[in-house]
């Protein structure tokens, strides 16, 4: 019945769609790829990763229908074989005018707060004649999921989740204010065999009440809102809440009672984001503020970094037509809002990114950015667990291009600094870490005779209160080249790096390899490649040889 369902609302979505441009989509077309590929594997002194000889063979089609793709991939090999037909969660959205109409699997964002991109099977529609706007939408939020007896995918079992919402408001694009109720409830019965190890599975219920608006104050100043209020029943299955007793509770379950019905498991928790940006030519400042209580859940959305509040401060300055740009980012933030932790932590954030382009040739961007934690703990005064410390970051990424006749020769490189501190007496020693890495690219590429080459070079140093200091040196060297009226190409790439450790050789790694591909005829390749690494770590020595190969077809 689901698809009867998703098959009839694709017609009605094709309707208009071939009805707007009838001479410029086919109603039936096909398209993709098939490919043929086999591979061997062989390693020493460690188990291997793949097995020794596979051969697969793949199958990619998509047939399209008035513009609408269905794909599906197929494969067969040695090992297994498998067929996946995305379109089997097909979703379509169609629009005519001020209407648009969702089907299928689709994702809706309304607010931030409550329906926030959640994937959902069913349909919905959006409405916005003039300054009215209207959205409503329904379906199943999560699939019933058994639980796995066997005991080999360890799947958690999942309760079969149906919920429906709607929006309202006023406003355009730059002008609105929405309203938005949402409403999803877990189906009890829908699972049945439940594993001991997921017993504290439970049905819930949520409610959700939305807030989002805009306004823009004048040409260059707007403000946003969002909120969020959630009642959420951690398991359906319990008592209901007497509304006889007296209290907080019983006074608010006395007045949402005709639209939900408290439990012994409910409770109300409430977030919401207020922004105020300014952008001009040269200069923009946005200032946020962000807060959300502990266990703030919405079941139309899918994540919340939750008992949380922060202010951010984000200036930014453009110069010099966008050759110079400058932006910076400061914040606070913290946790335990409900005091129901006995720790605190507090955590200050600053950041500054730097970008010149002088010239089409010459670049460079900065990034600093400084991190520093604070924890207090209201019932520990021990100096010794108090936590302070401060991680600073560094990155200084100049880059560098040349064009000489056919030829182009470009110069990267980049510097990381990162600086673990801590700032409690007792642990500074052990805590502290240093850690520096360091890379140099130059390419060349010709465009004219086809062939390209390159050579690097990189360094990594690494030093804590712990270990010992770690340090490695490394080399890469890469080239190709089009031969054959650029039917074949060749690539070949080498690297070795050197591993030391308190000042001595502790191992090393090299490697190399090369692939051809020739393109016989317009939609046929045939290719085949090798990689070879050999490593020592310590006293250890291990390497492997991997080849791989094929034939590639495309429609």
């Amino acid at each position: 019945m689901r698809y009867v369902f998703i098959l009839l609302m694709m017609g009605c979505g094709m309707w208009p769609l071939a009805a707007q441009q009838p001479e410029k989509k086919k109603p039936l077309s096909i398209h993709g790829s098939a490919a043929l590929s086999f591979g061997t594997f062989t390693s020493q002194n460690f188990p291997g990763r793949q097995p020794s000889f596979f051969c697969a063979l793949h199958g990619n089609p998509v047939l399209t229908a008035y513009g609408v793709p269905m794909p599906v991939n197929a494969m067969l090999s040695t090992q297994t074989s498998s067929i996946n037909a995305p379109f089997s969660q097909l979703g379509i959205s169609p629009n005519f005018k001020w209407m648009k109409i969702h089907a299928g699997v689709r994702n809706l964002s309304l607010s931030p707060f409550s329906i926030a991109g959640h994937t959902f099977l069913g349909g919905a529609v959006e409405m916005n004649p003039g300054v009215f706007r209207f959205a409503v939408l329904g379906g199943r939020f999560q699939k019933a999921r058994e639980a796995d007896s066997s005991g080999i995918f360890r799947l958690r079992p999942a309760y079969k989740r149906v919920g429906y919402g709607f929006k309202i408001g006023l406003g355009k694009t730059r002008n609105y204010v929405d309203l938005i109720y949402f409403r999803a409830k877990d189906d009890s019965t829908s699972i049945s065999n439940i594993a001991r190890q997921y017993g504290n599975l439970t049905p819930d219920e949520n409610l959700v009440l939305g807030l989002s608006s805009r306004f823009a104050l004048g040409k260059r100043l707007s403000m946003q809102l969002d909120g969020g209020a959630s009642l959420y029943t951690q398991d359906i299955r319990t008592k209901l809440w007497d509304e006889s007793e007296d209290g907080d509770l019983a006074e608010l379950q006395r007045r949402i009672s005709p639209f939900f019905k408290a439990r012994l498991g409910t409770s109300l928790h409430f977030a919401g984001e207020a922004a105020l940006r300014y952008q001009s030519r040269p200069f923009q400042l946005g200032l946020v503020y962000r807060r959300v209580e502990p266990e703030y859940r919405s079941m139309g959305a899918w994540f919340f970094q939750t008992d949380v509040q922060q202010i951010t401060v984000n200036p930014g300055l453009v110069l010099r037509k966008g050759k110079t740009r400058i932006q910076s980012r400061v914040g606070w933030q913290t946790d335990n809002l409900l005091r129901q932790k006995p720790a605190k932590s507090q955590r200050l954030i600053g950041g500054l990114s730097l970008s010149l382009n002088p010239t089409e040739r010459f670049g460079i961007d900065i990034q600093v950015n400084n991190f520093q934690f604070t924890q207090e703990n209201r019932y520990l005064n021990s100096d010794s667990l108090r936590l302070q410390q401060a991680v600073r970051f560094l990155n200084v990424s100049p880059h560098w291009m040349r064009r000489s006749g056919d030829k182009t020769y470009t110069w990267n490189a980049a510097v990381n600094y990162q600086l673990s501190n801590d700032y409690n007496p007792y642990t500074r020693e052990d805590l502290r870490s240093d850690f520096i890495f360091g890379q140099l690219q130059w390419n060349l590429q010709h465009q004219v005779k086809g062939y390209n080459a390159g050579l690097g070079m990189n360094a990594r140093f690494n030093k804590n209160g712990v270990a010992a200091e770690d340090q490695s040196w490394g080399l890469t060297a890469n080239g190709g080249k089009l031969i054959a009226k650029e039917k074949v190409q060749i690539q070949a790439n080498v690297q070795y790096s050197l591993n030391l450790r308190a000042g001595n050789v502790d191992g090393y790694s090299a490697g190399g390899g090369g692939g051809i591909s020739y393109k016989a005829v317009k939609s046929t390749r045939l290719y085949l490649n090798t990689y070879y690494l050999s490593n020592r770590i310590s006293e250890r020595k291990y390497s492997f040889l991997n080849t791989s190969g094929g034939v590639e077809y495309t429609f």
